[in-house]
């Protein structure tokens, strides 16, 4: 119960202290690495609080005794952070389908007219912003007007080319 307890309170704390902190200034590069540092200073700072009171007892639970209890501690806290990380990306940028389905919403009593729909998903909302972003996240460098791979985004790339050819998947997106 324990580890339930303070992996789920500790996070929410972790998370509290994210939204304080972006309250204040939000960074302009290299958010996901932010949210990562935010998140496991709290996480290593929690450890050492637990042995700190490892003998008192916080919300009736007792804080975690036994290696077992501080490996899955650590073991939810991380996946909690590693999940709310991989959504925070769709949060930080509007995804295209997101886009799609909110200008869709707008227009739900008549329906969106297909041509001012195709018209309105322009290279500048869509793709442009993408690529600004691979940029920023050092994933490709612009030389002599064309983009290339660094070798962070050639790495990532071999990941889901690899992911894809283990679930036999096609070439699409």
């Amino acid at each position: 119960m324990s580890v339930l307890v303070y992996g789920i309170c500790i996070f929410l704390f972790a998370f509290f202290l994210h939204l304080v902190i972006w309250k204040i200034r939000v960074p302009k590069k290299n958010q996901t690495i932010v949210l990562l540092e935010i998140f496991f200073t709290v996480l290593v700072l929690s450890i050492f609080m637990a042995k700190a009171f490892s003998q008192s007892n916080f919300f009736g639970v007792a804080w975690p005794q036994t290696l077992y209890e501080y490996l899955a501690f650590v073991l939810l806290y991380a996946s909690l952070t590693f999940g709310y990380i991989a959504s925070y990306s769709a949060i930080e940028v509007d995804s295209p389908s997101l886009t799609m389905v909110l200008s869709i919403a707008k227009e739900t009593k008549n329906g969106l007219d297909k041509e001012k729909f195709y018209s309105s998903l322009t290279d500048e909302l869509l793709v442009i912003p993408r690529l600004k972003d691979l940029v920023s996240d050092k994933m490709v460098f612009v030389e002599k007007d064309k983009y290339q791979l660094t070798a962070k985004g050639n790495f990532l790339v071999n990941i889901f080319i690899r992911w894809r050819t283990l679930l036999k998947a096609g070439k699409g997106g």
